[in-house]
């Protein structure tokens, strides 16, 4: 597939507005590149291997820069652990990466069929300074745009 489809695809997944919409785009995504990892712990080097533009480049090096930390023990510290996590919010979502990052297999449930990036969720500085690390500013452009610190459409 040529590089500028695949580009267009990422983008189009990265302005997704809702949960059905997210999902179809990032289904799409990985089926236009694909990727086929039999084991769900090699999805992520493939995804990497196949999504090459400078958009992603820089996401994949913040992660990796993440992942490559020493408290993460090279990601075999919970390789053995099997963790549900419960709501998708941004909290959810941030224990679901820290457990990944640590080696563990995750699934994220979430309650809501939908939901919109329309929400206005005020954080924590800790947790501003925590998402920039992991390329919230690279993946979602208006992640703390304005005066107040803040995630919003």
């Amino acid at each position: 597939m040529p590089k500028e489809v695949i580009e267009d695809l990422f983008s189009q997944f990265i302005d997704a507005e809702d949960c059905p919409q997210i999902l179809k785009r990032f289904k799409r995504l990985v089926k236009a590149v694909h990727v086929h990892a039999e084991n769900p712990r090699d999805f992520y080097s493939e995804l990497k291997s196949k999504l090459q533009s400078w958009k992603c480049k820089t996401l994949w090096d913040l992660l990796d820069a993440r992942a490559n930390q020493s408290e993460y023990g090279k990601g075999k510290i919970s390789e053995e652990l099997q963790v549900l996590v419960i709501g998708a919010g941004p909290i959810g979502l941030r224990t679901a990466i820290e457990i990944a990052l640590l080696g563990g297999q995750v699934v994220v449930v979430e309650k809501r069929t939908s939901f919109t990036r329309n929400n206005v969720l005020h954080l924590w500085p800790f947790l501003l300074t925590d998402f920039r690390s992991l390329g919230a500013k690279r993946y979602y452009g208006k992640f703390c745009s304005g005066t107040i610190e803040h995630i919003s459409k």
